[in-house]
C-alpha cells in the first residue's frame, strides 16, 4: 500500500506517520514523507528536518522515503499523491482544542475536499500509539457509517477494497429519527451487508437512534474500533462548502482515526491510457486497482492498464483541468463553528 504523509516539521505530522505505520501494520507500507515549503531560503533547514523524520521512520517495518516540494501544501499534496500512485493520504490535524479544530479552511481541510484518493485523518493529542495498534494476528475493526445513499455505500465498499477483505471486521451503523422507520433502514443495511459478505467480509450491522455525529464517535470509542470509513457527500462548491456535514463533524471530534473518501476518488473519469473522456458508467472496459475504479475505451486500453497499472494511475497529472483548484470548496475566510458535545 502506497501512503504519502505531509510532514510539516512538526510533532503531531511525525506521529501521524507513526500512527499510521501502526494502524496499518497489516500491509506491506510504501510511505512517502512529503515536506512543502513555500519558502525557498528555508529549504535546507526543511530538508534537514525531513531527512531526520525519514531515518526515525525507516526505523519502522515501512518502507520510507522524502520528498521536498515548493509550494502551496494544499496543492502540492494533492498533485503528489496522484503523482505517485498513492492509495490514501494520512494525516493529522493541528487543532489542540474544539474551537481550533471547527476553523474551517486548514490544510487538511483542503486536502479532504480536493483529493483523488482517500485520506486519513488522525488527531495524535487525542489518540495513543496504543489506540490505533491493532494487537497482531486481529482484523482491522471498521465502523461503516451509512445513510442508504449509493456515495455512502460505494465508500464503505471501496474502504474494503483497500483494506483487503479479509484483514477487517466490519460493521455497519445506520442512524435514525423518528422521521425513518427502522424496517426500511434495516433492509437497506442488510443489502449492504449481504454484497460485503460475498467478498468475504465479517460484517455486522447496527442501527441506533439520535445525532449521528454524537452516535458515530460515541460507539467508535466505546466499542474499540480502530477506525471509522466514510464518504463525503458533495459533488459542487456549494455543496461541499456547506458547514455541518456529518463526515466533516466527525473528522473534527472523532478520537479513532477516520478514513475519509471523497466521492471523485471512487472512479477516474478519464480514460487513463488515451486521456479520453469516457463516463464510467458508458465504458466499455473497466478495471479496478487499489479500490479505485478505471474506464477505458477500448480494450486494448484496459490490457495496457492491467499489465502495468503504476504506468498509468498518475495521469491525471497531464490533465489540469482535472484538479479543482486548492481553495474549491472553501467558502470566504475561515470562521467559527460553535462547539457541539461529544456525547447524545
Amino acid at each position: 500500500m502506497k501512503v504519502l504523509v505531509p510532514y510539516d516539521g512538526s510533532d503531531l505530522s511525525e506521529q501521524a506517520a507513526v500512527m499510521a505505520i501502526e494502524l496499518l501494520a497489516q500491509h506491506h507500507l510504501d510511505l512517502q514523507l512529503l515536506r512543502v515549503t513555500s519558502d525557498p531560503e528555508g529549504a535546507t533547514e526543511a530538508q534537514e528536518s525531513l531527512t531526520d523524520a525519514t531515518e526515525r521512520l525507516a526505523r519502522s517495518p515501512a518502507a520510507v522515503t522524502q520528498r521536498l516540494t515548493f509550494g502551496r501544501p494544499e496543492h502540492d499534496i494533492v498533485r503528489c499523491a496522484d503523482q505517485l500512485g498513492a492509495d490514501l493520504i494520512a494525516m493529522s490535524t493541528h487543532g489542540r482544542s474544539d474551537l481550533v479544530r471547527f476553523l474551517v479552511g486548514s490544510v487538511t481541510d483542503r486536502v479532504i475536499r480536493t483529493s483523488p484518493v482517500p485520506v486519513l485523518v488522525m488527531h495524535p493529542p487525542t489518540m495513543s500509539l496504543d489506540r490505533v495498534s491493532p494487537p497482531t494476528g486481529r482484523k482491522l475493526r471498521v465502523l461503516a457509517p451509512v445513510d442508504g445513499s449509493r456515495l455512502a455505500e460505494e465508500a464503505v465498499e471501496m474502504a474494503v477494497s483497500l483494506l483487503q477483505p479479509e484483514l477487517v471486521d466490519v460493521t455497519l451503523l445506520t442512524t435514525i429519527t423518528l422521521a425513518v422507520l427502522q424496517s426500511t433502514a434495516g433492509e437497506l443495511i442488510e443489502q449492504l451487508a449481504g454484497r460485503l459478505r460475498e467478498r468475504g467480509v465479517t460484517v455486522a450491522t447496527r442501527i441506533v437512534r439520535g445525532d449521528a455525529v454524537g452516535q458515530i464517535t460515541r460507539l467508535a470509542i466505546e466499542d474499540g474500533y480502530d477506525l471509522i470509513a466514510m464518504s463525503t457527500h458533495g459533488h459542487g462548491m456549494l455543496e461541499r462548502a456547506l458547514l455541518g456535514s456529518t463526515t466533516d463533524r466527525v473528522v473534527r471530534i472523532s478520537e479513532v482515526p477516520v478514513l475519509v473518501i471523497q466521492a471523485r476518488s471512487m472512479e477516474t473519469p478519464f480514460d487513463s491510457v488515451s486521456g479520453e473522456d469516457v463516463h464510467p458508467d458508458k465504458a466499455a472496459h473497466t478495471s479496478e486497482y487499489h479500490g479505485r475504479s478505471f474506464a477505458f475505451t477500448s480494450l486494448e486500453h484496459k490490457q495496457r492498464f492491467d499489465s502495468a497499472p503504476e504506468a498509468y494511475v498518475g495521469r491525471r497529472l497531464d490533465r489540469p483541468e482535472g484538479f479543482p483548484s486548492p481553495s474549491e470548496g472553501m467558502a470566504g475566510e475561515p470562521i467559527t463553528v460553535p462547539p457541539m458535545a461529544r456525547e447524545v
